[in-house]
């Protein structure tokens, strides 16, 4: 794994280049107000602040007599010259590359964590969609991947594959007879037609995750969790499935009693621990799940009031709300869908994606949208879907994920697509399958996940039926 460092060589370039000037601007400032040289450190160690404190020092004349400070360095300030002129220039320069650094920073950082530049440029890292000879049943974006069912079970992937595709004539396609595929970082899962649940761990995470707390799995190859599974979700550090019976079982990590377990002790080997479930979604400190009679439930971290409450953490299932049809979550928030198709949001809002006009945080569950029949979150972005298609999208926004047309947070449910199907988003990229059979893509685009070489800020196609 290649780590990208041109951003972070980027910023300590500019700040070095800010330094050099800040310093010798500050020391010859203070040499034509007759002081020591030495006030250039203000320059050094502090930048533009340090060169503005220089600026307002009182000025010296020969006889030690002070006088004003900026009426004095200008009576000796020289003739400009060339070497004056280009100094002045360069600050100028540093200062507005700065800023724009400044400005650019936190996509830098965000890009620069979630990236992975594959020096094996293999067919199946880059490989571009390829016109599916199948009709389109729904979409799943995973972390750095792209998946695509049809109705014959066929599982299309393009961006990272974690697997290698099945047959070479069968280009793109990882799996057969499938139902649902979901990815984390090293992990590939997948749900098959006859309920097996299945995981395929990248052969080089095995030594790297020797002491893993994850599920137990020790060969590189596609193994059983369990038989008669109906649905399941995942994080980087848990996992939840749902069996025929309605019961949820849990593994992974337990530290903030995300597991609902009523301890906070870690299980390689999945335990039920809630019945009557139709369906999980799984995050890396806490775990939302919906029963058949509509309530929904929660455990784990709740530090952000992401469940209504004042507690901050929830060992044990904790009720949140009645009369529910779906559910969703992202880092530290959580929206629920009520059956009358109301959005309530709750929890973390430094992104907007709470949907409330504001980033303010909640922790009592408050209305946001009217008349949807989904919800979808992931990270700091949420979606609703209408069932005439309309697909509204808000909060996170960094890399163009919510299909806007920019990289602004969107702090208010905005439209972004219609004729929508089935919507799928991983929090930097987001796949929607549009009722005429065309996958659509916006986002962020480090290895083609998106199928069209480059980042988009708005939904384009880029697969289809033949």
């Amino acid at each position: 794994m290649n780590v990208n460092f041109g951003p972070a060589i980027l910023i300590v370039f500019i700040m070095l280049l800010l330094i050099i000037f800040c310093t010798f601007f500050a020391s010859r400032l203070a040499q034509l107000k007759n002081r020591s040289k030495a006030w250039g450190l203000l320059g050094f160690f502090f930048t533009i602040p340090g060169l503005i404190i220089v600026c307002f020092l009182r000025s010296k004349r020969n006889d030690g007599m002070q006088t004003n400070p900026i009426a004095y360095a200008v009576s000796k300030l020289p003739s400009p010259s060339r070497k004056t002129i280009g100094l002045l220039i360069g600050l100028a320069a540093a200062a507005v590359l700065t800023i724009i650094a400044y400005d650019n920073i936190p996509v830098m950082i965000q890009n620069y964590k979630y990236s992975k530049q594959v020096l094996s440029t293999t067919d199946t890292d880059y490989e571009q969609p390829r016109i599916i000879e199948a009709k389109l049943t729904n979409v799943f974006s995973g972390s750095d991947s792209t998946y695509a069912l049809t109705d014959n079970g066929d599982i299309y992937c393009w961006g990272r594959q974690l697997t290698p595709p099945i047959d070479d004539k069968m280009r793109g396609i990882i799996y057969k007879n499938a139902l649902k595929a979901m990815s984390t970082q090293n992990r590939l899962f997948v749900l098959t037609n006859k309920n097996e649940l299945l995981v395929y761990e990248k052969p080089e995470a095995l030594s790297e995750n020797a002491e893993s707390t994850e599920i137990d799995i020790q060969e590189s190859e596609f193994k059983l969790i369990d038989e008669n599974v109906v649905d399941f979700s995942v994080s980087e550090t848990t996992v939840g499935y749902i069996k025929g019976n309605g019961k949820l079982y849990m593994c992974g990590d337990g530290s903030y009693g995300q597991l609902g377990t009523y301890d906070r002790e870690a299980r390689n080997k999945p335990e039920a621990v809630l019945g009557n479930v139709k369906k999980v979604v799984c995050e890396a400190t806490f775990t939302l799940a919906l029963q058949e009679s509509g309530t929904a439930v929660a455990f784990g971290n709740s530090s952000h009031g992401q469940f209504g409450k004042r507690e901050t953490a929830v060992t044990s299932p904790s009720e949140l709300a009645k009369s529910i049809s779906d559910i969703a979550a992202g880092d530290d928030f959580i929206l629920l869908l009520k059956e009358d198709g109301t959005v309530l949001a709750c929890g973390n809002n430094s992104y907007g994606q709470l949907g409330i006009s504001s980033e303010s945080p909640i922790t009592e569950f408050t209305e946001v949208l009217n008349g949807i029949s989904s919800i979808y979150a992931a990270k700091g972005s949420s979606f609703a879907l209408r069932e005439n298609g309309e697909l509204y999208a808000w909060g996170q926004n960094n890399v163009g994920q919510l299909g806007s047309g920019n990289a602004d947070n969107v702090l208010i449910p905005e439209l972004v697509a219609s004729d929508v199907a089935a919507v799928s988003t991983s929090g930097l990229h987001t796949v929607i399958l549009t009722k005429d059979g065309k996958i659509n893509a916006c986002g962020y685009d480090n290895l083609r996940q998106l199928g069209k070489g480059g980042p988009r800020d708005k939904f384009e196609a880029v697969a289809s039926v033949k």
